[in-house]
Order: structure tokens, then sequence, then C-alpha cells
């Protein structure tokens, strides 16, 4: 197809608008969008290139049309992603703690895979560590397009051996990108998660690209203000759209649209013709790949996000694409094309499995921990037992309801000693290893907990649809029940904690002589184990017994929950003056078999920190 200034402007704004996302630069709070620019803009050359073959070749050369289709997407996309693979693989022997290392080589295995997808969503569940520690999330999207490029000459190619000819071909991705969006609209009701990441939710953008191409036959002459309107459109949707918005849904139709009209209308404007919009479109690929490891590193370093780390970020993003741009993207593939065609295909296939070869044995190795001092062996071996928190019983996952509580053995006190109710979400849960130990064997220890679902009465939670329901419950076992003693925690700070008030005044209402609050455990910018070995890895062989600098403050809730609580007649139980002090909070705990982390992720409490923290606040004396 012939180079378009316009679309290659087109791509420079819209990863401008994905890096200043997320970098986390507020004005562009919808800059996400940029990825739907992408995909309509590949839907759009995709399809005419496509077409273009077709309407020359005969029946018999569709195979080899459709191989080289493949060879050609893989030779755009593959070189600069391996390129990306290697540095980051070397770059985590050195520095990533194992559970990091290890699933860094399940990201590069997949990506290379095209299925980063399918991989995304899987892990996309509650205790899943945070977007910001998946080095390769971002590949997500090329997944995506992966596997739509595959699929679409085969489903075009079909259409034109039984009806060549370009009607057709419209009408069949016309149909085809219809029950997509439909599909999209479905899915972002039901389930948020399938619709961003799966391919089929997504082709409708693409495959609204590819009708623009059979329309631009019809059109007259550039039309410079409709090029306006959408590029108007565009970033007026990603300054006043944000991450709160159904994506994909009906708003996305928004940039989809835009991006349309400015494909059409085929102006290569003052929007897309300046010299530093042309070289950031160029690099636009590079770019992508690139600015995620670097965001993903400012969380790794800690850093704020501040104006000076944004720039040095963005700065940083520039330099290394321009590398992978000059070296990769197009000296590497100059040289490439300059070898016989079978020295191409056996050094691709060499590159690809050595990578995915290297990846393979990072996974299995479980991130190799025999790269850290002996000390720090055993801290990476430690991983959390989900059985302690009885997960499915007396812990409900978030799609189960309440009637699951029935599988919780203690559920119906019948002991004549004094009966204890633990009752919360997954913070009232981690509490669980450490309330057993101190509960007498005539006394009865209740645990009705429940996944992202606080103690509150009547009041429903975003994406927790059996919350309340749960909590309906609860409190009805408490009025039939009459327990001795309650104990309420809680992320307190994922809620409006001041609801708080109404629970102990129902509890204190309904004959609880003893109300208990546990107040918000110390919270991690990342999974505590990986701060504590990365420490290890960058600073030397000594495991730091404190940190503080990789803390989320929260003071003003533990301060609030505080307030409710004595207010209230309640007795209140600060985690943080167990485990923190001014020089910052515990990392781990000395056991028998080597030290165990505080938390096992960035906010729950290991099973051994939970019973040293019930000890140490003599709830139980």
């Amino acid at each position: 197809m012939i180079f378009r200034k316009d679309i290659n402007g087109l791509r420079a704004w819209a990863v401008t608008l994905v890096v200043l996302f997320h970098f986390g630069v507020d004005f562009f709070k919808g800059g996400f969008l940029g990825v739907d620019v992408f995909f309509v803009i590949s839907g759009f050359l995709m399809v005419g290139i496509i077409i273009n073959r077709l309407e020359v070749v005969s029946l018999r050369e569709l195979p080899q049309v459709i191989l080289k289709f493949y060879f050609a997407r893989a030779r755009r996309i593959l070189p600069a992603l391996i390129f990306l693979s290697v540095v980051l693989i070397a770059l985590g022997w050195l520095y990533l703690s194992p559970l990091r290392y290890h699933a860094l080589a399940i990201q590069i295995v997949t990506s290379i895979g095209f299925v980063s997808n399918n991989l995304f969503l899987q892990q996309n569940g509650y205790f899943d560590i945070g977007s910001h520690q998946k080095i390769l999330l971002h590949t997500w999207s090329l997944s995506v397009e992966w596997q739509f490029y595959i699929v679409l000459p085969l489903v075009m190619s079909l259409a034109w051996i039984i009806k060549s000819g370009r009607k057709f071909q419209f009408l069949i991705i016309s149909i085809s990108c219809l029950a997509s969006f439909g599909y999209c609209l479905y899915l972002s009701e039901v389930d948020k998660d399938v619709a961003f990441f799966s391919t089929f939710s997504r082709s409708w953008e693409m495959l609204l690209g590819g009708c623009v191409y059979f329309l631009i036959s019809e059109r007259k002459k550039e039309l410079s203000w409709l090029a306006n309107v959408g590029f108007i459109v565009i970033i007026g949707s990603a300054i006043l759209l944000s991450g709160k918005s159904t994506w994909p849904g009906l708003a996305t139709l928004l940039p989809v649209s835009a991006t349309v009209l400015i494909i059409y209308a085929g102006s290569n404007s003052f929007w897309t013709s300046g010299r530093l919009i042309q070289y950031v479109g160029t690099r636009s690929y590079s770019i992508y790949l690139w600015h995620w490891p670097l965001i993903v590193l400012i969380s790794y370093l800690g850093l704020d996000n501040s104006v000076d780390t944004i720039f040095f970020g963005v700065a940083l993003t520039f330099l290394l694409a321009e590398v992978s741009y000059r070296f990769v993207e197009r000296g590497a593939i100059e040289y490439f094309l300059r070898l016989r065609i079978e020295a191409r295909f056996v050094l691709s296939i060499v590159l690809i499995l050595s990578v995915v070869l290297v990846g393979h044995l990072i996974r299995k190795a479980d991130g190799y921990p025999s790269r850290l001092p002996e000390s720090a062996v055993a801290l990476s071996k430690y991983r959390f037992d989900f059985n302690d928190y009885r997960m499915g019983e007396c812990f409900l996952n978030p799609e189960q309801p309440y009637t699951d509580f029935n599988a919780c053995a203690e559920l119906d006190p019948n002991k004549k000693g004094r009966t204890v109710l633990l009752w919360g979400d997954s913070h009232a849960a981690h509490l669980y290893p450490g309330i057993v130990p101190r509960i007498s064997a005539n006394e009865n220890l209740i645990q009705l907990t429940a996944s992202g679902c606080p103690p509150f009465i009547n009041v429903a939670v975003e994406n927790r649809v059996n919350c309340k329901a749960i909590n309906s419950f609860v409190e009805k076992w408490i009025k039939d029940n009459h327990p001795d003693q309650v104990i309420l925690s809680a992320r307190w700070s994922f809620y409006n904690w001041s609801t708080l008030e109404r629970t102990i005044d129902f509890l204190k209402r309904n004959g609880v002589k003893d109300v208990v609050v546990f107040g918000p455990a110390p919270i991690w910018s990342g999974i505590l184990s990986d701060i504590m070995l990365n420490n290890v890895l960058i600073n030397g062989s000594i495991i730091p017994g404190r940190e503080k600098h990789f803390l989320i403050e929260d003071a003003e809730v533990n301060a609030g929950i505080r307030g409710i609580s004595e207010k209230s007649g309640a007795r209140y139980v600060s985690v943080k003056d167990v485990f923190c002090n001014v020089d910052g909070c515990m990392t781990y705990l000395d056991e028998p078999n080597g030290p165990v982390p505080t938390a096992w992720d960035q906010a729950h409490l290991s099973s051994q920190a939970s019973q040293y923290l019930i000890r140490k606040s003599e709830l139980f004396k």
C-alpha cells in the first residue's frame, strides 16, 4: 500500500496518548484509547493489503499469498519484540527476584507466541500481582492483533472463493464487525475482563477500519474538516474519559469512529504533517514496546510520580525506541532481507526458539533462586498456603453466594464456651491463622469472611454482587446466635469506611459484649518478598528487617477507623503499631526454616505474621 503520512501521524498521536496515560499524566486519563486507534489503523491497512493481493492472484496462489502475509507481519512485529525480550532476560537475571523472573519468563513465551492476552486474562484475579509488576502487560494488544491477522486472510480468501469482488468482501467484513461489536457490548456487561482481552470482542475495531478501505474509493477529494473533527474527538475523549469508563463499550465508539473519520478524510493536515509527528509515528511501535517496561522499572525503584520522573521516563522511552528502530526495526531487517530466503527462515526459527527455550528454562527453574545469596534463598522459596484462609468454605471467593458458608464446619456453635465471630473481607481472613491457636477447646470460632466484602450492613459493593446478601446472612446469624465477641477487619481504604459506625452500633444493640476492630495492615507498593529480594540483588546480601520507602501511606484511614471504634465503644487494635515504628515496618520474621515475610503479597499477612500480631495484641489473654 502507498505510505500515508496522515496515518503515520495518527500513529504518533495514538502512541503519545498511551505513553502519557501510562506515565500518569492526569490531563490524559483516557489516553488508553490510543490502543483502540491502533486497532482501527491495523484493520484498515491489513484489509487493504489482502484485498489488493486477492485481486491480482489466482486461486492456486492463495496459500502462498496467505503465507507471505503471515511472514510479513512476523517480520514487522517479532524482531523488536525479541530484542526487548533478550534485554529483559539479561537485566532480569541481575535484578529481578525469582518470583518476578519466573513471571517474566512466562510473559516472554506467551508474548512471542502471541497469546499473552489470554495469560493476562487468566491472571486478572483477586490475589494477582498488580499491573505495574507485569513487565510485558502491554503486549496483550499485540497478541490480539496477531490473532486477528491469523484469521483475517483466511476469512477473506474463503469469501473471495465463494464470490469474488469488493462488494461481497465489504458485506462479510461489515457483518463480522456488527457481530463482534454486539458481543463486545454483551461482555462489557457480564465480564469486563474478557471483553477487554478477548480478540473477538476487540475485532470490531479492526474490522471497522477494514470497512473504511472499501469506502475510500468513493471519496472525491481530501476532507480536512473531517480530519479536524476526528482529532478533536480523539483528544477530547482522552481528556474526558477515565479508567472508570466501561471499556470496551459504547464509549469506545468515540475514538474508533473518530479514527475512521481521519482515515477516510485522507488529509495530511497540521495535525499530522509536522516533522516531530512523523518522527514519532515512524518509531511508534518501538516507543510502545519500551514505554511500559520503563514504567514498571519506575514502580520497581519506588520512585514517585513527579514531573521529573515522568520527564525522565518519557525521554528514556524515546532513546531506547530510537535504538530499537535504528538498529533492529530498520538495520537488522535490512540485513535480514539481503539473506537468501532459506537463511531467513532458519535464522528466524533459531532466534524465536532460542528466546522461547530460555524463557522455558527460567520458568522451569522457578526464576533461578540460586542467583541469590544463601541467606535469601529460603525467603525466595516461601509460598503462602491458601488453605490457611479456608478458601471456598469460610472465606468465599467473589462469585460465591452466602449459601456456600454451609460448608464451613463451625457455622453452628455447639459448645458451652463463648463464641467468637470473625467477620470481614480477606483482611479478616488473614487473622484466622493467628486466632485459631488462641481459641480454647470449649470455645467457638466462627469465620464468615468473603473476598472484597467489608463488614457493612445493607451496603452494596461494586464488583461484588453477592456482598450485600452475604452481610445480610451474617446479620441474621448474629441475631440468631448472639456471639460474645465479634472481630471486624477489612482493607478499609477500599471502601467508604465511615459505614463502620453503623455496624458497631448494630452489634451493640444485639447484645455483643466485645467488639474488636483491627486497623489497616501495612500496604506495600509491591509484593513484599520481591521488595526484599530486589534489595538483596541490588544492594548486597543483607535482608532489610524494616522498610519504609516502599510503603503506601494511609495514616488518615488508620486514624479514622481508630476514631470510629473508640467513639462507638469498640476495642481498637492498631496493626501498624505492632509492625511499624519510625524506622519502617517489619519485613520478615525469623522462623526455624528461615525468614518468612510479614506479608505474602502487598497487603495480606502471612500466617506467621498473623500469629505474631494476635500474640502481640494480647487480644486473647
